[in-house]
Protein backbone atom coordinates (compact mmCIF):
# COMPACT_ATOMS: atom_id res chain seq x y z
CA UNK A 1 0.00 0.00 0.00
CA UNK A 2 1.04 3.60 -0.50
CA UNK A 3 2.96 5.42 2.20
CA UNK A 4 0.68 7.96 3.88
CA UNK A 5 2.73 9.11 6.85
CA UNK A 6 6.33 9.37 7.99
CA UNK A 7 7.29 8.62 11.58
CA UNK A 8 10.40 9.90 13.30
CA UNK A 9 10.82 7.82 16.46
CA UNK A 10 13.19 9.48 18.95
CA UNK A 11 14.54 6.83 21.27
CA UNK A 12 17.60 5.10 22.68
CA UNK A 13 18.37 1.38 22.95
CA UNK A 14 18.75 1.66 26.75
CA UNK A 15 15.67 3.79 27.39
CA UNK A 16 13.42 1.93 29.82
CA UNK A 17 10.33 3.95 28.90
CA UNK A 18 10.97 3.18 25.22
CA UNK A 19 11.09 -0.49 26.16
CA UNK A 20 7.68 -0.01 27.80
CA UNK A 21 6.44 1.62 24.59
CA UNK A 22 7.32 -1.44 22.48
CA UNK A 23 3.71 -2.73 22.66
CA UNK A 24 2.40 0.49 21.10
CA UNK A 25 5.26 0.74 18.59
CA UNK A 26 4.76 -2.85 17.45
CA UNK A 27 0.99 -2.41 17.25
CA UNK A 28 1.39 0.50 14.84
CA UNK A 29 3.88 -1.50 12.76
CA UNK A 30 1.53 -4.50 12.59
CA UNK A 31 -1.73 -2.65 11.98
CA UNK A 32 -0.57 -0.06 9.44
CA UNK A 33 2.35 -1.80 7.73
CA UNK A 34 4.05 0.24 5.04
CA UNK A 35 1.43 2.98 5.17
CA UNK A 36 3.79 4.52 7.73
CA UNK A 37 7.44 5.02 6.80
CA UNK A 38 9.51 4.83 9.98
CA UNK A 39 12.86 6.35 10.90
CA UNK A 40 14.56 5.43 14.14
CA UNK A 41 16.25 8.51 15.59
CA UNK A 42 18.96 7.55 18.06
CA UNK A 43 18.88 10.38 20.56
CA UNK A 44 21.72 9.45 22.89
CA UNK A 45 20.30 8.85 26.37
CA UNK A 46 23.54 8.68 28.36
CA UNK A 47 26.92 9.82 27.11
CA UNK A 48 28.83 9.52 30.40
CA UNK A 49 27.81 7.57 33.50
CA UNK A 50 29.26 10.13 35.87
CA UNK A 51 28.40 13.49 37.46
CA UNK A 52 27.97 15.09 34.02
CA UNK A 53 24.64 13.25 33.72
CA UNK A 54 21.71 14.52 35.76
CA UNK A 55 18.01 13.89 35.22
CA UNK A 56 16.14 16.46 37.30
CA UNK A 57 12.75 14.89 36.67
CA UNK A 58 13.72 11.69 38.46
CA UNK A 59 16.61 13.13 40.51
CA UNK A 60 19.04 10.63 39.00
CA UNK A 61 22.73 11.45 38.76
CA UNK A 62 25.27 9.52 36.75
CA UNK A 63 27.19 7.03 38.84
CA UNK A 64 24.32 6.52 41.32
CA UNK A 65 23.62 2.83 40.77
CA UNK A 66 20.89 2.69 43.40
CA UNK A 67 18.95 5.53 41.79
CA UNK A 68 19.12 3.95 38.34
CA UNK A 69 18.09 0.57 39.72
CA UNK A 70 15.13 2.03 41.59
CA UNK A 71 14.04 4.01 38.55
CA UNK A 72 14.09 0.93 36.31
CA UNK A 73 12.07 -1.00 38.90
CA UNK A 74 9.52 1.81 38.91
CA UNK A 75 9.35 1.78 35.13
CA UNK A 76 8.99 -2.01 34.98
CA UNK A 77 6.06 -1.96 37.40
CA UNK A 78 4.36 0.92 35.58
CA UNK A 79 4.77 -0.59 32.13
CA UNK A 80 4.30 -4.27 33.05
CA UNK A 81 7.46 -5.07 31.12
CA UNK A 82 10.35 -7.34 32.14
CA UNK A 83 13.32 -5.32 33.36
CA UNK A 84 16.18 -6.73 35.40
CA UNK A 85 17.26 -3.56 37.15
CA UNK A 86 20.15 -5.29 38.89
CA UNK A 87 22.21 -4.43 35.82
CA UNK A 88 22.98 -1.16 37.57
CA UNK A 89 24.45 -3.01 40.54
CA UNK A 90 26.71 -5.05 38.26
CA UNK A 91 28.56 -2.36 36.35
CA UNK A 92 25.69 -0.47 34.76
CA UNK A 93 25.87 1.20 31.36
CA UNK A 94 28.89 3.41 30.79
CA UNK A 95 27.43 5.10 27.69
CA UNK A 96 24.54 4.41 25.35
CA UNK A 97 26.16 6.21 22.42
CA UNK A 98 27.97 3.09 21.11
CA UNK A 99 24.70 1.17 20.76
CA UNK A 100 23.06 4.19 19.12
CA UNK A 101 25.90 4.21 16.59
CA UNK A 102 25.43 0.44 16.17
CA UNK A 103 21.81 0.93 15.13
CA UNK A 104 22.88 3.51 12.56
CA UNK A 105 25.57 1.12 11.28
CA UNK A 106 22.92 -1.57 10.82
CA UNK A 107 20.65 0.96 9.14
CA UNK A 108 23.19 1.23 6.32
CA UNK A 109 21.92 -2.25 5.40
CA UNK A 110 18.26 -1.27 5.65
CA UNK A 111 15.52 -0.34 8.08
CA UNK A 112 14.47 -3.90 8.93
CA UNK A 113 17.86 -5.28 10.06
CA UNK A 114 18.39 -2.07 12.02
CA UNK A 115 15.03 -2.52 13.70
CA UNK A 116 15.81 -6.12 14.60
CA UNK A 117 19.15 -5.05 16.07
CA UNK A 118 17.50 -2.27 18.07
CA UNK A 119 15.09 -4.78 19.57
CA UNK A 120 17.89 -7.17 20.52
CA UNK A 121 19.89 -4.37 22.09
CA UNK A 122 16.84 -3.40 24.15
CA UNK A 123 16.45 -6.99 25.31
CA UNK A 124 20.13 -7.25 26.22
CA UNK A 125 19.92 -4.14 28.37
CA UNK A 126 16.52 -4.76 29.94
CA UNK A 127 16.36 -8.54 30.26
CA UNK A 128 19.90 -9.86 30.26
CA UNK A 129 21.81 -7.46 32.55
CA UNK A 130 24.18 -6.75 29.67
CA UNK A 131 25.58 -3.22 29.81
CA UNK A 132 26.98 -3.56 26.27
CA UNK A 133 30.06 -1.69 27.37
CA UNK A 134 32.39 -3.12 24.74
CA UNK A 135 32.43 -3.54 20.98
CA UNK A 136 32.74 -7.30 21.47
CA UNK A 137 29.45 -7.38 23.40
CA UNK A 138 27.69 -5.37 20.71
CA UNK A 139 29.04 -7.65 17.98
CA UNK A 140 27.86 -10.72 19.91
CA UNK A 141 24.31 -9.32 19.86
CA UNK A 142 24.63 -8.42 16.17
CA UNK A 143 25.49 -12.03 15.34
CA UNK A 144 21.99 -13.01 16.43
CA UNK A 145 20.22 -10.58 14.10
CA UNK A 146 18.63 -12.15 11.06
CA UNK A 147 19.52 -10.53 7.75
CA UNK A 148 22.47 -8.53 9.07
CA UNK A 149 25.77 -8.90 7.21
CA UNK A 150 28.10 -9.10 10.22
CA UNK A 151 31.33 -8.35 8.34
CA UNK A 152 29.86 -5.25 6.78
CA UNK A 153 28.28 -4.25 10.09
CA UNK A 154 31.59 -4.53 11.92
CA UNK A 155 33.29 -2.37 9.31
CA UNK A 156 30.49 0.23 9.39
CA UNK A 157 30.44 0.25 13.18
CA UNK A 158 33.89 1.81 13.20
CA UNK A 159 33.30 4.02 10.19
CA UNK A 160 32.40 7.65 9.71
CA UNK A 161 28.98 7.12 8.10
CA UNK A 162 27.40 5.51 11.15
CA UNK A 163 28.92 8.06 13.51
CA UNK A 164 27.78 10.91 11.30
CA UNK A 165 24.25 9.50 11.11
CA UNK A 166 24.16 9.15 14.88
CA UNK A 167 25.38 12.71 15.35
CA UNK A 168 22.67 13.96 12.98
CA UNK A 169 20.03 12.16 15.05
CA UNK A 170 21.59 13.41 18.28
CA UNK A 171 21.40 17.03 17.17
CA UNK A 172 17.87 16.68 15.74
CA UNK A 173 16.76 15.25 19.08
CA UNK A 174 18.00 18.45 20.70
CA UNK A 175 15.89 20.68 18.45
CA UNK A 176 12.44 19.64 19.69
CA UNK A 177 9.41 20.97 17.88
CA UNK A 178 7.20 23.50 19.70
CA UNK A 179 4.42 20.90 19.62
CA UNK A 180 6.43 18.56 21.85
CA UNK A 181 4.88 18.74 25.30
CA UNK A 182 7.46 16.46 26.91
CA UNK A 183 11.04 17.72 26.79
CA UNK A 184 13.85 17.73 29.31
CA UNK A 185 17.36 19.08 29.82
CA UNK A 186 20.04 16.41 30.14
CA UNK A 187 23.80 16.95 30.11
CA UNK A 188 23.19 20.65 29.50
CA UNK A 189 20.99 20.29 26.38
CA UNK A 190 17.22 20.48 25.91
CA UNK A 191 15.91 17.44 24.06
CA UNK A 192 12.85 15.33 23.39
CA UNK A 193 12.01 12.90 26.13
CA UNK A 194 12.28 9.29 25.05
CA UNK A 195 10.29 7.93 23.43
CA UNK A 196 8.78 10.67 21.25
CA UNK A 197 7.05 9.98 17.95
CA UNK A 198 6.63 12.70 15.33
CA UNK A 199 4.05 11.72 12.71
CA UNK A 200 3.78 13.79 9.52
CA UNK A 201 1.47 13.62 6.53
CA UNK A 202 2.25 14.57 2.95
CA UNK A 203 1.38 18.22 3.65
CA UNK A 204 3.75 18.34 6.64
CA UNK A 205 0.90 18.47 9.16
CA UNK A 206 2.07 16.63 12.22
CA UNK A 207 1.30 15.10 15.59
CA UNK A 208 3.84 14.68 18.39
CA UNK A 209 3.27 11.82 20.81
CA UNK A 210 5.21 10.54 23.78
CA UNK A 211 4.87 7.61 26.16
CA UNK A 212 2.32 9.48 28.26
CA UNK A 213 -0.11 9.06 25.37
CA UNK A 214 -2.36 6.02 25.30
CA UNK A 215 -2.46 3.44 22.53
CA UNK A 216 -5.74 5.00 21.42
CA UNK A 217 -4.07 8.42 21.23
CA UNK A 218 -1.54 6.96 18.80
CA UNK A 219 -4.24 5.37 16.68
CA UNK A 220 -6.29 8.58 16.69
CA UNK A 221 -3.24 10.56 15.56
CA UNK A 222 -2.75 8.27 12.57
CA UNK A 223 -6.34 8.73 11.43
CA UNK A 224 -6.32 12.46 12.13
CA UNK A 225 -3.47 12.83 9.65
CA UNK A 226 -4.52 10.05 7.26
CA UNK A 227 -8.28 9.38 7.43
CA UNK A 228 -7.90 7.06 4.43
CA UNK A 229 -5.49 4.76 6.24
CA UNK A 230 -6.39 1.09 6.40
CA UNK A 231 -6.10 -0.51 9.80
CA UNK A 232 -5.48 -4.24 9.58
CA UNK A 233 -7.30 -6.07 12.33
CA UNK A 234 -5.40 -7.34 15.36
CA UNK A 235 -3.69 -10.69 14.72
CA UNK A 236 -4.27 -13.73 16.86
CA UNK A 237 -1.74 -14.79 19.46
CA UNK A 238 -0.47 -17.77 17.46
CA UNK A 239 -0.02 -15.47 14.46
CA UNK A 240 1.91 -12.97 16.57
CA UNK A 241 4.28 -15.69 17.72
CA UNK A 242 5.09 -16.39 14.08
CA UNK A 243 5.64 -12.69 13.36
CA UNK A 244 8.14 -12.01 16.14
CA UNK A 245 10.90 -14.20 17.61
CA UNK A 246 10.31 -12.65 21.04
CA UNK A 247 7.28 -11.12 22.69
CA UNK A 248 6.41 -9.77 26.10
CA UNK A 249 3.03 -10.50 27.68
CA UNK A 250 2.07 -6.83 27.56
CA UNK A 251 2.83 -6.71 23.84
CA UNK A 252 0.44 -9.57 23.22
CA UNK A 253 -2.27 -7.89 25.28
CA UNK A 254 -1.94 -4.64 23.33
CA UNK A 255 -1.37 -5.97 19.81
CA UNK A 256 -3.89 -8.82 19.93
CA UNK A 257 -6.34 -6.81 22.08
CA UNK A 258 -6.84 -9.54 24.66
CA UNK A 259 -6.83 -9.64 28.44
CA UNK A 260 -3.73 -10.73 30.30
CA UNK A 261 -5.51 -13.90 31.44
CA UNK A 262 -6.46 -14.79 27.87
CA UNK A 263 -2.94 -14.09 26.65
CA UNK A 264 -1.39 -16.27 29.34
CA UNK A 265 -3.82 -19.14 28.74
CA UNK A 266 -2.98 -19.31 25.05
CA UNK A 267 0.73 -18.80 25.61
CA UNK A 268 0.88 -21.65 28.09
CA UNK A 269 -1.00 -23.81 25.59
CA UNK A 270 1.63 -22.93 22.98
CA UNK A 271 4.34 -23.81 25.49
CA UNK A 272 2.71 -27.20 26.03
CA UNK A 273 2.76 -27.79 22.26
CA UNK A 274 6.44 -26.86 22.06
CA UNK A 275 5.90 -23.74 19.96
CA UNK A 276 6.95 -21.22 22.59
CA UNK A 277 9.24 -21.11 25.59
CA UNK A 278 9.00 -18.76 28.53
CA UNK A 279 11.72 -16.85 30.29
CA UNK A 280 10.87 -15.22 33.62
CA UNK A 281 12.42 -11.84 34.36
CA UNK A 282 11.61 -9.92 37.53
CA UNK A 283 8.02 -11.10 37.68
CA UNK A 284 7.26 -10.69 33.96
CA UNK A 285 7.83 -13.01 31.01
CA UNK A 286 9.67 -12.91 27.71
CA UNK A 287 8.22 -15.47 25.29
CA UNK A 288 10.50 -16.94 22.64
CA UNK A 289 9.37 -18.69 19.49
CA UNK A 290 10.46 -22.33 19.31
CA UNK A 291 12.98 -21.50 16.59
CA UNK A 292 14.90 -19.58 19.25
CA UNK A 293 14.67 -22.40 21.80
CA UNK A 294 18.40 -23.07 21.80
CA UNK A 295 19.25 -19.42 22.26
CA UNK A 296 21.29 -18.62 25.36
CA UNK A 297 18.59 -16.10 26.26
CA UNK A 298 16.37 -19.01 27.28
CA UNK A 299 18.26 -19.51 30.52
CA UNK A 300 15.97 -18.54 33.40
CA UNK A 301 16.69 -15.48 35.49
CA UNK A 302 15.47 -15.19 39.09
CA UNK A 303 13.51 -12.86 39.84
CA UNK A 304 5.13 -1.39 42.15
CA UNK A 305 4.44 1.78 41.43
CA UNK A 306 1.95 3.48 39.09
CA UNK A 307 3.68 5.95 36.79
CA UNK A 308 2.35 9.35 35.91
CA UNK A 309 5.28 10.33 33.68
CA UNK A 310 6.45 7.84 31.08
CA UNK A 311 9.64 9.17 29.54
CA UNK A 312 13.40 9.15 29.75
Amino acid sequence: MATLLTADYFTDPACSWSWCNEPTYRKLRVEFGDQIEWRHRMGGLLEHWDERYYDALYDIRGGDANAFRDHWRHVAAAGQMPIDADLWMEGGIQSTHPTGIAVKAAELQGFEPAGRLLRRLREAYMCEKNGLNSTAEILAIAREVEGLDLARFEQDLGGDRARSAFREDYELTRRPLPEARDTKTIEGRLRYSFPTLVLRDRDADLRVLDADHSVQDYLDAVFALAPQATRFGPPGIAELVEMFPTLVTKEIEVIAEVSRDEALRELHALVARGRVRERSIAGESLWLRAAAANDARMESTPEGLAADHFSS
